[in-house]
C-alpha cells in the first residue's frame, strides 16, 4: 500500500473515531463518572441532565475528540507499518495491535488525563484550568504519565479483540466448509466484531477501572 493511501486511510480512521465518540460519549461520561463517584448510572445521568442538559454529557469533548483522533491515526499508521514488516497471521496481528496501542500512549495519555478530570469533576473549570491543576497535582509534566503501567494492560484490548475475532472467524468458516481466507457475511462480521469487543472489554475492564479511578483522583 502506497504511503499516500495509508495516510488517507489513517485520516479516515481518525474521522471515524471522532464520529463514534460523538455517539458514545454520553455513555462514556456516565461510565467514567460512575467509577470516580461510585454512584448509580441513573443518578449520574439525572444530575447531568438537571444541571447542564444534554450538552452536559459532552463536557470536555474538544479534548476527548482530539485524543480519539490522534489515537486512531497513530494506531492505524503503526499497525499498518508493523503488518507490512512482520507479515500476516493471528499472532502477528495480535502483537502488532498491542504495540500499536502502546505507541499512541505518549501522545494521548495527557489528553486522556485532562478529559477524564473534566468528565468526573464538574467543578474542575476550563481546559486550561484543568491542565494547570494536573500539572500542579502531579508536580510537572512527567507526573502526568504516572500510572503508565495501567495503559500497558489496557493496551492488550486491541490484541485480544483481534485474536478472538480471528479465532472465531476461523471456526465459523471451517464449519461452513470454507478456507480460512474466506469471508463472513456483513451481519456475521458485525456481530462477531461486537462479540470480540465485548469479551476483550470484560477482560481488560479491571485495568480500565483502576486507570480511571487513579486519573479521577489526580494520581
Amino acid at each position: 500500500m502506497a504511503a499516500t493511501e495509508v495516510l488517507v486511510e489513517a485520516l479516515g480512521a481518525a474521522q471515524g473515531g471522532v464520529l463514534a465518540q460523538i455517539c458514545t460519549m454520553p455513555i462514556e461520561t456516565v461510565q467514567k463518572t460512575q467509577v470516580a463517584t461510585k454512584e448509580t448510572a441513573r443518578t449520574i445521568a439525572e444530575r447531568i441532565m438537571r444541571k447542564s442538559g444534554p450538552l452536559g454529557f459532552y463536557r470536555g469533548f474538544s479534548v476527548l475528540g482530539s485524543m480519539v483522533a490522534a489515537e486512531k491515526f497513530i494506531y492505524y499508521l503503526v499497525f499498518t507499518y508493523l503488518k507490512s514488516k512482520l507479515g500476516s497471521g493471528i499472532v502477528v496481528s495480535a502483537v502488532a495491535g498491542y504495540m500499536s496501542d502502546i505507541a499512541r500512549v505518549p501522545a494521548t495519555m495527557p489528553l486522556d488525563r485532562v478529559a477524564t478530570r473534566m468528565l468526573t469533576d464538574r467543578s474542575s473549570g476550563s481546559v486550561s484550568e484543568v491542565v494547570k491543576g494536573l500539572l500542579r497535582d502531579n508536580k510537572g509534566v512527567l507526573g502526568i504519565y504516572r500510572g503508565f503501567s495501567a495503559y500497558l494492560m489496557t493496551a492488550t484490548k486491541p490484541a485480544l479483540q483481534i485474536t478472538i475475532f480471528d479465532k472465531v472467524k476461523e471456526r465459523l468458516l471451517r464449519n461452513k466448509g470454507m478456507s480460512s481466507s474466506g469471508s463472513l457475511s456483513l451481519s456475521e462480521a458485525f456481530f462477531l466484531g461486537a462479540f470480540a469487543r465485548l469479551i476483550s472489554t470484560v477482560i481488560t475492564y479491571p485495568f480500565f477501572y483502576a486507570r480511571v479511578a487513579s486519573q479521577a483522583k489526580g494520581g
